[in-house]
């Protein structure tokens, strides 16, 4: 019994002692001390990038941080990438750019596979590793995973024959965490997709799969669907990563895939630019030939006017007034002229 409260203490201390900023002086760390020059793999990374800011000046609260900080990123390996920062040191300019001003400060960073634009997301509740955990597992997103709803979506998911599918058939309310960040490990190497099984009519969709044990994982081919593979282990980041890894594509194919993406993408917004000038351009040649249109009403007008003053002069008569006063009368109508705009 003593024995073993020893050895606790030895645990508690050794893992005390490892909790310390900042992080770099542990080399068993899996928090990375974030540098101004790795600043944009975290706000341009692909995966969500957990970043807790701490008072170097403040040893208690920092120490307490640490701890929390070095469960967190141990619980959720793979999940996330932890990074940490002195708040009052060279990055101290992201708070005050998103007006932060308590320490520690948690912060997400979002995948720019799903939000590029995206500001980081902050935590604003205590610091321990449950209410972290909860709040940080919200900030994986759901948009790379394929929702599978009806047999056509089934079909539909199944035809894809870019690369290999993985789909989850599950009965629970959300996509599980491990599954969200497995689709932005695996993006463009794997399509995922999801079945709940949340009632009868979905279910069939399981029980056509083969599917009567939930959850459960299976990688369809990519040509042929009916070549498929179950995945029998729990759903933990390390086993997942594990067995869809040989499935799949290679790095050079990613890099391809996105390459054509991104020439795609470019020549659509090239066109989609050409289109808009087009466009703009017949507008502009509209509006001038609606301007010409009404200057040559105008034109039109003056001569009207004109001509109508001329025949006044030939048309009015002189009468005698009984006073001696000559007056000019003009034929009822000449006055009359058409408006034209």
């Amino acid at each position: 019994m003593r024995a073993t409260v020893v050895c606790l203490l030895v645990g508690y201390v050794a893992f005390a002692l490892s909790s310390t900023v900042p992080f770099s002086d542990n080399s068993s760390s899996l928090v990375k001390e974030l540098e101004t020059d790795s600043l944009l793999d975290i706000w341009g990374g692909e995966m969500v990038n957990l970043v807790g800011f701490y008072d170097k000046e403040n040893a208690t609260a920092s120490t307490h941080f640490a701890t929390v900080w070095e469960g967190l990123a141990t619980q959720h390996a793979g999940l996330f990438s932890f990074s940490a920062a002195d708040g009052g040191g060279k990055l101290s300019f992201i708070l005050e750019t998103l007006k932060i001003k308590k320490l520690p400060s948690v912060l997400a960073f979002p995948s720019k596979l799903t939000s590029s634009k995206a500001l980081p997301q902050t935590y604003k509740g205590p610091i321990n590793e449950s209410s972290i955990s909860k709040w940080a597992l919200k900030q994986l997103p759901h948009t790379l995973v394929y929702k599978i709803a009806s047999e056509s979506n089934m079909n539909t998911f199944k035809g894809y024959t870019t690369s290999k599918k993985v789909c989850l058939f599950h009965n629970e309310t959300d996509t599980p965490p491990v599954f969200r960040a497995l689709s932005l490990t695996f993006a463009d190497r794997l399509r995922f997709g999801e079945a709940k099984m949340k009632d009868k009519k979905r279910a069939k969709i399981g029980e056509k799969e083969g599917i009567t044990e939930f959850p459960k994982v299976v990688v369809y081919g990519a040509e042929d669907s009916k070549d498929k593979q179950n995945f029998d282990g729990p759903l933990a980041m390390a086993e997942l990563k594990a067995f869809l890894e040989p499935h799949a594509l290679s790095l050079e194919k990613r890099e391809e895939i996105r390459k054509e993406r991104k020439e795609k993408y470019d020549k659509e917004q090239e066109e989609k630019k050409a289109q808009e000038e087009k466009e703009k351009a017949e507008k502009e040649a509209k509006r001038k030939e609606e301007a010409a249109e009404k200057k040559r009403k105008r034109r039109e007008k003056r001569k009207i006017v004109k001509a109508r003053d001329e025949a006044y002069l030939v048309m009015e008569r002189e009468w005698q007034a009984e006073d001696g006063e000559l007056i000019h009368v003009r034929q009822t109508g000449w006055d009359e002229v058409p408006e034209i705009s």
